[in-house]
């Protein structure tokens, strides 16, 4: 049985980059990263706002300090202000961590499927379809090894097609992001389109949808195709790639370690915004109090978890979006419209104080939020489920 100090299990956004604060950091002891095949391919797209590119990354792939909201009835054109929003490509994110890993004399890797952890008093075990091996401790971001597994309450998800896409001619505003476009057909869910462009002539073209219930691929790609035709004209273009994936909406309360000794990292570990599905900043920041914890008293566990008004937030915005999916379009502009986009951004961050959150909301629009109270709190009924964890066929958290 081999034997490490740190045992990462899952080689995706939470565990490499748990692994690279680690390496960073100075954080001694040996480490193994249990991935089940090399990541290289751009399967997915991170997105999350700083002011800079975060800690050990060598950049982001682009940067915007232009965006829009647009509804049916109103377009929102905003500056970010004090930050930028950045996005990091996969494909690269993984080639230059896994590159980086395996020239550290303390890092190795190995690919293998995990197929059960357990944590004692002392130590962790892994065992893949290889082997066996053994830690001070696992941190576990593969979701069906979270658990929460066997009884995931998924209640709403985030579900999306997303193409990558080159026109003839200059088609894009490479300076400004479109976050939300509501003016897609809603037919009784949030329905909105996301359009990254890079130049003006390359753009990254999301059709996502908040519901209970995913769709089949060629629902997005012909929502995708309609929306080009119908707001840029566009008929004739390249397909360059294209990605997917499910977000997790939920309430579920996800612990942060089981057995003593196997540590709940990424979306297992409950790092996805219920409310947004944004998860990759949140990772860095969790990354970070991890390796400071492990070096200053040993044990892992950070204080990250949202606090109670936080979680309350989200929950009123959720019950909305699954209630009143019509009243969605015009809260997100209002969002932007009445608040700096830095502002927004903190608050979605949860570094807003209870003051700040007070002149916030009192200059939004109360009546949709009043109603999601009245619900939320006075009727409060039990988050759907929708089946087991394995029933979508592809988790992803991509814009976080």
């Amino acid at each position: 049985m081999d034997t490490y100090d740190w045992i990462v299990a899952g080689g995706g956004a939470s565990g490499i980059s748990l692994v690279n604060h680690m390496i960073d950091s100075g954080l001694k002891g040996n480490i193994l990263l249990l991935e089940k095949a090399k990541k290289q391919s751009n399967d997915r797209t991170w997105c999350y706002w700083s002011k800079e590119s975060l800690p050990g990354l060598t950049g982001s792939d682009s940067v915007w300090d232009l965006g829009e909201i647009l509804t049916k009835k109103n377009e929102e054109k905003f500056s970010m202000g004090r930050i930028s929003y950045r996005m990091i490509r996969s494909g690269g994110f993984y080639r230059q961590m896994y590159d980086r890993f395996s020239e550290h004399p303390r890092v190795e890797i190995r690919y293998e499927k995990v197929v059960s952890m357990k944590g004692y008093s002392d130590f962790a075990e892994v065992h893949t379809n290889q082997g066996v091996y053994r830690a001070r401790y696992v941190f576990n971001s593969l979701l069906p090894h979270s658990p929460v597994a066997p009884n995931f309450q998924w209640g709403l998800k985030q579900h999306f097609v997303g193409t990558w896409i080159e026109t003839e001619t200059d088609t894009f505003d490479p300076e400004r992001i479109r976050l939300m476009d509501f003016r897609v057909p809603q037919g009784g869910e949030v329905q909105f389109v996301y359009v990254l462009p890079i130049s003006p002539r390359k753009a990254l073209i999301e059709y996502t949808a908040f519901s209970l219930n995913t769709w089949k691929r060629d629902r997005y790609l012909a929502g995708i195709k309609n929306y080009l035709k119908t707001y840029y004209d566009l008929e004739n273009y390249t397909v360059l790639e294209e990605e997917s994936g499910v977000i997790p909406m939920s309430r579920q309360v996800f612990p942060r370690i089981s057995d003593e000794r196997v540590v709940h990292i990424g979306t297992a570990g409950g790092m996805t915004k219920a409310s947004t599905g944004y998860t990759f900043h949140r990772i860095q920041e969790d990354s970070k109090e991890i390796v400071k914890n492990l070096m200053e008293t040993g044990f892992p566990i950070p204080d990250l978890k949202a606090t109670g008004r936080f979680a309350f937030y989200d929950r009123l915005l959720l019950w909305l979006i699954e209630h009143e999916p019509h009243r969605v379009p015009e809260v997100m502009r209002q969002l932007f419209s009445a608040n700096s986009a830095d502002q927004v951004f903190r608050f979605l961050h949860e570094k807003t104080t209870l003051v700040e959150e007070i002149v916030f909301f009192a200059r939004l629009h109360w009546p949709p939020f009043l109603k999601a109270l009245r619900h939320a709190v006075f009727k409060t009924q039990p988050a759907r489920t929708m089946g087991p964890l394995a029933k979508p066929s592809h988790i992803d958290v991509p814009l976080s």
